[in-house]
């Protein structure tokens, strides 16, 4: 071999090598021999336009792990961890596949609010079991169950189906008469007497034996058990006063004194009622009704029978 022969080989040698070194430098991007393999020891850039496309039957791995999601999973956790939020579409599902419990945990401390909205911000909420099973709210160591509304008071700031709490759990006290909106009529006292008498202007009437007369302490024999409101007085006669006599005012006692639940019969009338007033009662009192027609006037006419009824509640 002359010498010509051998610088050649050598030249090529060397050259060789140079690739190789080059090819594998520390912190450059190589593709290792025959092709089937890139290293990316730098960074690697999609530039405007491009794409990186995963063909089917290839994988994706992070840390050598491969990524098993799909392009549509991918795409419904886009902006989750910033301000855009978790959007799903129509007819996906938000679903946990290891346990049955969703946590939602605020990075500090305070309240979790979860909120239903649309486009105008005024979303109704529906919050529904699957199929016919029981919706449970709160557990054993939940101290309040609190519900908020606009507090309108026209009957639809808490809707039950009818029915949905019966007298068992009032009673109980599983539901207590303090819970409720409205005042629970839990007593209807009634009366029926014919309280017109010749000379007395006052007749008290006894709520136990429907027996009356002038002297109240003989007819204050109703004794309430417990505190109570008395609410929705209702009176009604078979004969008005007439005219010219005095009409006839019928008032709630309690232990003697009057309370603020009461109502007038006017000279031509024959009913009145009171559903605005509803003074307590205090627990041991006596109650009685007065029927007063100390108006100046005559009397109201004879056979003028009285029904009065009244609420005992909480």
């Amino acid at each position: 071999m002359n010498k010509r022969s051998i610088f050649t080989i050598a030249a090529v040698l060397v050259l060789v090598a140079g690739v190789s070194v080059a090819q594998y430098a520390p912190g450059s991007n190589y593709d290792e021999p025959g092709g089937l393999r890139s290293v990316i020891q730098g960074s690697l850039d999609v530039v405007s336009g491009g794409d990186l496309d995963i063909e089917s039957g290839a994988a994706l791995k992070l840390a050598g792990t491969t990524v098993t999601a799909t392009a549509a999973e991918l795409n419904a956790i886009d902006g989750v961890g910033g301000a855009g939020g978790l959007t799903l579409a129509n007819g996906e599902s938000l679903n946990t596949n290891t346990d049955d419990v969703f946590d939602f945990t605020r990075d500090d401390a305070g309240i979790v609010t979860l909120t239903c909205s649309d486009d105008n911000a005024v979303a109704a909420c529906t919050y529904d079991a699957g199929g016919a099973a029981p919706i449970v709210v709160g557990s054993a160591d939940v101290t309040i169950v609190t519900i908020t509304t606009d507090d309108t008071g026209d009957g639809t700031d808490l809707v039950l189906p009818a029915q949905g709490v019966n007298g068992s759990e009032i009673l109980n006290n599983t539901v207590t008469a303090v819970q409720t909106s409205d005042t629970l009529c839990l007593q209807v006292v009634a009366v029926e007497v014919n309280p017109t008498e010749a000379g007395a202007t006052n007749d008290f009437i006894n709520l136990v034996d429907n027996s009356f007369s002038t002297t109240e302490a003989d007819e204050d024999s109703f004794r309430v058990p417990v505190a109570a409101i008395a609410h929705n007085l209702a009176v009604e006669v078979d004969v008005a006063p007439g005219v010219g006599n005095d009409d006839w005012k019928i008032t709630l006692q309690d232990d003697t004194s009057a309370t603020a639940l009461t109502c007038n019969i006017d000279e031509a009338a024959t009913t009145c009622a009171d559903s605005a007033n509803s003074p307590t009662v205090a627990a041991l009192s006596n109650i009685d009704i007065l029927v007063d027609s100390s108006g100046g006037g005559a009397d109201p006419d004879a056979a003028a029978l009285i029904t009065v009824s009244f609420c005992l509640g909480q």
